[in-house]
């Protein structure tokens, strides 16, 4: 296990396989267990390092959660590839970690070549699901199967971890809604957006892919037939491929 230090707290990573660098970034509610997969399939062609951002998983928990969520851990992002001197880094953001992804390019483009921002919102927080973030997740919270999840994403104390997650979700809606500090026609970096039709919290990444396309230069975007939320963990081979190809292009 691997740690560094961010704001004085540890962060936890993993790093496995050579060649160009891919740095994934979970979602939120969870951890880099969730990806444990595909970090295995991509680690076959490539280096592959994966964090559990600040207060999730195995990574140092928080005081305070900040309301500016996906804004703020962009910057734990750039100091874990300042820390292991990482250049020509592709991200891989799924969900909230794709937020991340793309704030990181949008702050601290140097390093980073490309990104991939798989079954994410847009440039604001859905009021379908963020509006009604507390009743869910007190209704998620009861069931077995949900509890039994959240407890192999962080442990024992899983409900503080979720509850907090929650309660920044709902805050960030009230006060502040958009996702990032600067126009999206800022980042120059090559962009991947993808998706799943099949998606069971996000219902028309064509129109949040086409709007997110005229304002990204040099983007491009695929939505999947198949698979759920999020696609890159749901898809199968072809995200794989498809992933492959973009980072070697």
């Amino acid at each position: 296990m691997a740690f560094i230090e961010y704001e004085n707290r540890k962060i936890n990573y993993i790093d496995k396989g050579e060649g160009k660098t891919v740095l994934i970034i979970h979602g939120n509610s969870v951890s880099q267990k969730m990806h444990k997969n595909l970090m295995n399939k991509l680690a076959r062609s490539f280096r592959v390092i994966s964090l559990d951002l600040p207060g999730h998983g195995k990574s140092e928990r928080l005081e305070n959660w900040p309301v500016d969520f996906w804004y703020e851990h962009a910057k734990a992002v750039n100091k874990l590839i300042c820390d292991l001197v990482l250049d020509d880094v592709s991200l891989l953001g799924y969900s909230g970690g794709a937020l991340v992804a793309l704030n990181c390019g949008l702050e601290f483009p140097g390093r980073i070549s490309k990104i991939i921002a798989d079954s994410f919102e847009g440039t604001e927080a859905d009021e379908t699901f963020a509006g009604n973030v507390e009743e869910d997740r007190a209704s998620d919270k009861k069931k077995l199967l949900a509890r039994l999840f959240w407890r192999m994403m962080h442990g024992k104390d899983w409900e503080a971890v979720v509850d907090a997650d929650t309660n920044m979700t709902a805050e960030h809606f009230r006060l502040i809604r958009t996702f990032f500090h600067k126009e999206l026609k800022e980042l120059e970096i090559p962009v991947l957006m993808t998706g799943s039709r099949g998606d069971e919290y996000i219902s028309d990444f064509q129109k949040i892919y086409d709007d997110m396309k005229s304002k990204l230069p040099g983007s491009e975007y695929t939505i999947y037939e198949k698979g759920k939320h999020p696609a890159c963990l749901t898809v199968g081979r072809q995200y794989i491929e498809d992933v492959t190809e973009f980072i070697n292009s």
